[in-house]
């Protein structure tokens, strides 16, 4: 068997046996169910009078529709998913110095950039397979709700919309991977979580979302009420930013001293 393939059946097996990853597969799947209940809300004015601040929120969704479903899903994993998916990042890095387990992968015949890589492939998929099973019980929701305009133009437009905010969340979580190695435990990757989640909102407030990727993929999704289309920048931005958090991680764990 390859070496990559080797260290990356170990990290699933590490991650899948985590309560974290169960803990954050709970809260992610709160998005699909959230959404529904905004879905519901709008579909039934009378009850929405009685639910109070969720009845207020549900009214941005201006429609009960598989196009407004979708988008108040991606608006919530445009947010909610820095969160999520650069928490499962930083627990595969950063628990090899928490749990003192590094020293054991930095003894394995195999290169430190394999180890690394094998992470962010274990990440990407872990992360990935919260946004099908997210996706799933979001259509299984909506299949119950009956909503309105199920054409396959509103359906795909939405579903793909969802597809690519995730997508675009999870790469610009990678760098967190960086800080968890660099601080050798969590307490940097949260600092970092919560200047990108505070940044991203004032500088979309101030007009100039566009020019920071963690702000682009809530920008797509319609968070700020306005259409946004993305141009070849916009994903330059991206690229660059989630290349430059696996080289960073990659030069930390290959020339970094090690003293554990």
């Amino acid at each position: 068997m390859h070496p990559l393939m080797s260290v990356v059946r170990v990290e699933l097996y590490k991650l899948f046996r985590s309560y974290i990853f169960w803990i954050v597969g709970g809260l992610c799947m709160l998005i699909p169910i959230v959404a529904s209940l905004f879905m519901y809300a709008l579909q039934h004015p009378h009850i929405a009078a009685q639910m109070g601040l969720l009845g207020q929120k549900a009214q941005f969704a201006n429609e009960a529709s598989w196009t407004a479903f979708f988008d108040v899903q991606s608006q919530m994993i445009a947010v909610g998913g820095i969160i999520a998916f650069s928490f499962i990042t930083s627990w595969m890095f950063g628990r090899e110095f928490v749990h003192g387990t590094v020293k054991d992968l930095l003894a394995l015949p195999y290169s430190r950039t394999i180890v690394v890589f094998a992470k962010f492939f274990c990440t990407f998929i872990a992360s990935f397979f919260l946004v099908f099973a997210l996706v799933i019980i979001g259509i299984a929701c909506g299949l119950l709700l009956q909503l309105d305009s199920f054409t396959n133009v509103s359906f795909s437009s939405g579903f793909f919309r969802l597809l690519f905010v995730a997508l675009c969340t999870i790469a610009l979580c990678l760098p967190a991977a960086f800080f968890a190695s660099f601080s050798r435990g969590y307490l940097a990757p949260f600092g970092y979580i919560l200047f990108v989640l505070i940044f991203s909102q004032l500088i979309i407030a101030v007009g100039y979302g566009e020019y920071f990727p963690w702000a682009l993929p809530a920008l797509y999704s319609g968070i700020s009420g306005t259409p946004f289309d993305y141009e070849f920048v916009h994903y330059l931005y991206i690229i660059v930013t989630s290349i430059l958090g696996i080289v960073a991680t990659i030069y930390y764990w290959e020339y970094a001293d090690h003293d554990e």
